[in-house]
C-alpha cells in the first residue's frame, strides 16, 4: 500500500535551502542512467569551483594586461621626453660651441688689431724720436735765437697733437668696426634662435592639439557606446507586472508537479482499490533537453574543447574560431551576441 506523497497541494512545509537542494539534485539523478544525488552534488561542487577558477584566472590577466599596457605607455613618454631633452640639450650645445668659436675669433682680430696699432705706435715713435732728434740739432744751431726755437716747440707739439689725432680716430674706428660687427652677429644668431623657438612652439601647439584631438575622439567613442547601452538595456529592460502575491504563488513546475501528484494519487487508490499493483506516475512536467553525445555533435562544442586542452579558448583567435563556428541548428538572431552578430553567424 501507500499513502498520499507530502508534496501534494494540500503539504506546505517550511523553506529550507539546503533539502530543497538535495530534492533538486535527486530529481536530476533519477533522470540521469547510474547517477546518484551524491554524483550530481559532487558535480554541482565541482562546476562551481571550476567557473570560479576560471572567473579568477580571467581577473588575473585582465589585471596584469591592463598594466602591462600602462607600463608601455610610461615607458614610451619617458623615452619621448628623454629623446627630446637631448636633442634641446645638443641644440644648446652647438650654439654655445660656436658662440665660443665666434668670440674666440673675434678676440684673436682683436689681438692681431692691438699688435698692428703697437707697431705703428713703434713707428711713430721711432719717427717722432727722430724728428725730436732733428729738432734738438735744430734748436741747439738756432739756441741763440729765442724765437726759432719757440716756433719750432710749437711745430712740434702741432705735430705731436696731430699724430694723437690721427691715433684716436683710427682706434675710434676699429672699435666701432668691431662693434658693428659683434651687433650683427648678435642680429644674426637672433634671427637663428627665433626660427628654432618658432618650430619649437608650432611642434609644441601640434603635440597639444594633437592630444585634445585625441582626448575628443576617446570622450565621443564613450558617449556612442553609452548611447549603445542605453538601447540595449532599453531593449532588455524586463517588464514584470507588481504583484506582491507573485513570490508566493506556484510555479508552473510546481503546479505541475502537484496535479502529477494529485492524479498519482488518485490513480494510485484507484488501482488499490481495484487490486491492481502500478507504478506511481511522474512528479514533475516532462523535461526537455540534450544528452551529451548530442551536445557534443555541436562543432562550437568541439572546437572550443580541442582549444581548452591546449588552453587556447581564452585568446582572441580562439574566441573568433569558436564564435565563428556553425551550429548544429540555426538559432534566433536575438539569441546572438555583439561579435557574432558583427562575423554574420546568423
Amino acid at each position: 500500500s501507500s499513502s498520499p506523497s507530502p508534496s501534494s497541494s494540500s503539504f506546505n512545509p517550511p523553506f529550507n535551502a539546503e533539502g530543497k537542494k538535495q530534492r533538486v539534485y535527486r530529481k536530476i539523478a533519477a533522470l540521469i542512467p547510474n547517477a546518484t544525488a551524491a554524483d550530481v552534488a559532487a558535480h554541482d561542487v565541482w562546476f562551481t569551483r571550476c567557473r570560479a577558477l576560471q572567473r579568477r584566472y580571467r581577473s588575473y590577466m585582465d589585471s596584469w594586461t591592463r598594466d602591462r599596457c600602462h607600463f608601455l605607455e610610461d615607458v614610451k613618454d619617458l623615452l619621448d621626453e628623454q629623446s627630446q631633452f637631448l636633442i634641446t640639450a645638443a641644440a644648446t650645445a652647438v650654439d654655445r660651441l660656436t658662440h665660443e668659436i665666434k668670440r674666440e675669433r673675434v678676440r684673436n682680430e682683436f689681438s692681431e688689431l692691438r699688435a698692428k696699432a703697437e707697431a705703428k705706435d713703434a713707428v711713430a715713435a721711432a719717427a717722432a724720436a727722430a724728428v725730436a732728434e732733428e729738432n734738438a740739432k735744430r734748436l741747439a744751431a738756432m739756441a741763440a735765437d729765442a724765437k726759432i726755437e719757440a716756433a719750432l716747440k710749437k711745430e712740434q707739439l702741432a705735430i705731436y697733437r696731430h699724430e694723437l689725432e690721427l691715433r684716436r680716430k683710427e682706434e675710434e674706428e676699429q672699435l666701432a668696426d668691431l662693434a658693428a660687427e659683434q651687433e650683427r652677429q648678435a642680429a644674426v644668431a637672433a634671427v637663428k634662435n627665433q626660427f628654432r623657438v618658432d618650430v619649437r612652439k608650432a611642434a609644441f601647439q601640434a603635440k597639444v592639439e594633437s592630444q585634445q584631438e585625441q582626448v575628443k575622439k576617446k570622450k565621443e567613442e564613450e558617449e556612442a557606446k553609452q548611447r549603445r547601452l542605453d538601447r540595449l538595456r532599453a531593449l532588455v529592460a524586463p517588464e514584470v507586472p507588481v504583484d506582491p502575491t507573485r513570490v508566493v504563488a506556484a510555479t508552473e513546475n510546481s503546479a505541475a508537479a502537484a496535479a502529477a501528484t494529485a492524479a498519482a494519487t488518485a490513480a494510485a487508490l484507484d488501482e488499490l482499490a481495484a487490486g491492481e499493483s502500478k507504478h506511481m506516475g511522474q512528479a514533475f512536467a516532462a523535461v526537455h533537453g540534450y544528452r551529451v553525445d548530442e551536445i557534443y555533435k555541436d562543432s562550437r562544442m568541439q572546437i572550443q574543447e580541442a582549444l581548452q586542452r591546449h588552453g587556447l579558448h581564452r585568446t582572441e583567435a580562439g574566441r573568433k574560431a569558436i564564435a565563428a563556428a556553425q551550429t548544429a541548428t540555426t538559432t534566433r538572431i536575438d539569441n546572438l551576441t555583439t561579435d557574432q552578430i558583427g562575423l554574420g553567424i546568423y
